[in-house]
């Protein structure tokens, strides 16, 4: 039985990999191609026609003529194939936390990093700076010892 979670974790593999929201209504091929592949991986998986039809906001007449016709657009369409199998792939063996974020949190999670990362920077340096100076102090008052 496949969850909601694992539901929604497929549809962000699918929208990651085609770099599009695949519940829009947009009729372009990009975004068949994607319901396709995320309909016909549920399908394999058990998971009913209403259901992915609800999650897509599609009738289930819909995603049954999507998963009737995916092996001859898979057969036809290399490059689709092999996004399925990606997609398979990264579904059934791989769970990624960043699938969890939006581009756009992923975008300023980096930013805060990439900032707490130079502050890091410059602390490691001041700290640098004190050793050397506490080393000089050290030789100074003669308290260094040799091991």
């Amino acid at each position: 039985m496949i969850t909601d979670a694992q539901i929604r974790y497929l549809k962000k593999i699918v929208d990651s990999e085609f770099n599009i929201d695949i519940s829009d209504k947009c009729r372009k091929t990009n975004y068949v191609n994607a319901r396709l592949i995320y309909s016909y991986i549920l399908r394999s998986r058990g998971v009913g026609l209403v259901r992915i039809g609800d999650s897509l906001d599609k009738n289930h007449a819909t995603i049954l003529y999507l998963i009737s016709n995916a092996p001859f657009y898979f057969k036809q369409d290399p490059e689709l194939n092999l996004r399925y199998l990606s997609c398979k792939s990264l579904f059934e063996n791989h769970y990624s936390p960043i699938l969890d974020f939006s581009r756009r949190e992923l975008i300023q999670a980096y930013v805060e990093l990439d900032s707490q990362f130079d502050m890091v920077i410059k602390e490691n340096e001041n700290l640098i700076e004190e050793i050397g100076e506490l080393k000089k102090i050290t030789q100074e008052l003669g308290l260094e010892k040799n091991y």
